[in-house]
């Protein structure tokens, strides 16, 4: 599956090359300014900075939602346009505002809760810490579902939830795999100062490898009888593929080898 995943959510990429570097910009330069912002209140005091310190994250949150969709758009459509932006806006607010916000929570006990728990009792916070730690293993895991799912099947928070966290009990192996190349990218847009793949690059990894999932469910759907430890990818992502063409990493570097 994630060969055919790398493939197509290169090719997806590529062909909206241009539209991907503004989108990265947009994000970046959006993002940035309103973090900075929050150096106007530092004259005003700790209270107003604590009032100011959510909104680059819960911004940088809602901007990121309309980026899956995009990157959903460019996934079976083949291109994305900004014209989108207030639709895909209404359809995204809500649950990207709550994902940044349940971040934003686990940020918070992290950082002060742990501490404050230490203080109290070493023990307290010993057993606080490690419930802080199951909570960001399983933040990050339901993470790599919730954009797919928000995109593609139930814009809905309780559903999200619930959804995302059964996605990912459900494949242990492939959230690794996604994880460990959603971590690559996460490096090479710090690298290249987000423009390269960036945030729209990230959200079109997550949106093709939860689409393939998908594929994979609707064919077991279809051979209730089949073996579940043989599946044929190259005929489940037959449509998906076709949409890529006949394309090769060696012919898009290498034209002259062919």
């Amino acid at each position: 599956m994630f060969r055919y995943a790398v493939k197509k959510a290169f090719f997806d990429l590529w062909d909206n090359l241009g539209f991907a570097f503004g989108v990265n910009l947009l994000f970046t330069m959006g993002t940035l300014g309103v973090a900075l912002l929050g150096r106007f209140t530092l004259p005003l005091g700790n209270a107003a900075f604590l009032l100011f310190f959510p909104l680059p994250v819960l911004f940088a949150s809602v901007a990121a939602g309309v980026v899956t969709f995009w990157a959903r758009d460019a996934m079976t459509e083949g291109q994305a346009h900004f014209s989108s932006f207030f639709s895909h806006l209404a359809s995204s607010w809500r649950p990207s505002l709550f994902f940044g916000s349940a971040w934003l929570v686990l940020g918070v006990g992290q950082i002060l809760g742990v501490p404050f728990y230490s203080q109290v009792n070493s023990l307290m916070g010993t057993i606080f810490g490690i419930f802080m730690i199951w909570f960001f293993f399983f933040g990050v895991g339901m993470s790599l579902y919730f954009p797919g799912l928000n995109a593609q099947v139930e814009p809905h928070v309780g559903k999200l939830l619930r959804k995302s966290f059964l996605m990912f009990v459900a494949h242990p192996w492939s959230s690794l795999v996604t994880f460990l190349v959603l971590l690559l990218l996460v490096a090479v847009s710090i690298f290249t100062l987000g423009f390269f793949p960036g945030i729209f690059g990230i959200a079109v990894w997550l949106q093709v490898t939860f689409r393939f999932l998908l594929a994979k469910y609707d064919w077991l759907e279809k051979e209730p009888d089949a073996d579940r430890k043989k599946v044929p990818w190259s005929v489940i992502l037959a449509d998906d593929m076709d949409r890529v063409g006949h394309r090769s990493f060696r012919s898009l570097f290498f034209p002259w080898k062919d």
